[in-house]
């Protein structure tokens, strides 16, 4: 096997609004036959209210051909609350209605109207470790999906850090011979600026 994972997070944390860039990417080859293209690129502006309550956009583009779509895009919006937020724990949950368009293999799309929910966590276990969950729900009627992604970040040497993550990906509407489960252990580095 030869993968390929890259992923980049962009924030700017500003006095009312923030904004959250990110993108990922994953290759991988076996036995010379390609298992895996996926990608995700994101970008969700929240105007926050207090400390607490905020709204959120968002704008999403996805592709992965092995789980039945060359292309998916999300288009939403909605209402975020971070219960806990202390300087070591964050815990943040999103809730909402989206538009998404997803451009199947099979060459059929439609427009549909679904909810989704997010749920965030970050602890600051010590100075150098960090544990941090992200997760994201979509439910709608016959091809819901979820992506939970679960990691240890501990610091290496200043902005290096090394990750050890878990990811899962479902999705309840695939190609015939597919999968509804997808989950990989990862161990990365990370550089943070």
């Amino acid at each position: 096997d030869v993968g390929l994972l890259g992923s980049i997070k962009l924030e700017r944390v500003g006095y009312q609004w923030n904004h959250k860039v990110a993108g990922r990417l994953e290759l991988r080859e076996a036995n010379g036959k390609t298992t895996t293209d996926r990608i995700i690129l994101s970008w969700q502006p929240n105007y926050k209210f207090d400390d607490r309550l905020y709204v959120y956009g968002l704008t999403q583009y996805e592709r992965d051909p092995f789980a039945g779509y060359d292309s998916r895009y999300t288009a939403g919006g909605g209402l975020g609350y971070r219960p806990i937020n202390s300087g070591r724990f964050l815990l943040e949950r999103e809730g909402g209605p989206a538009l998404r368009r997803p451009d199947n293999t099979d060459a059929s799309t439609q427009n549909r109207i679904v909810g989704r929910g997010s749920l965030n966590m970050r602890f600051q276990i010590t100075p150098t470790l960090k544990l941090t969950n992200t997760s994201a729900f979509y439910l709608e009627d016959g091809d819901s999906n979820a992506s939970i992604i679960t990691a240890l970040d501990t610091t290496v040497i200043g902005n290096l850090k090394a990750r050890f993550s878990y990811d899962v990906q479902y999705e309840s509407d695939i190609l015939p011979g597919g999968h509804n489960w997808n989950t990989q252990s990862r161990a990365t580095f990370v550089y943070g600026f």
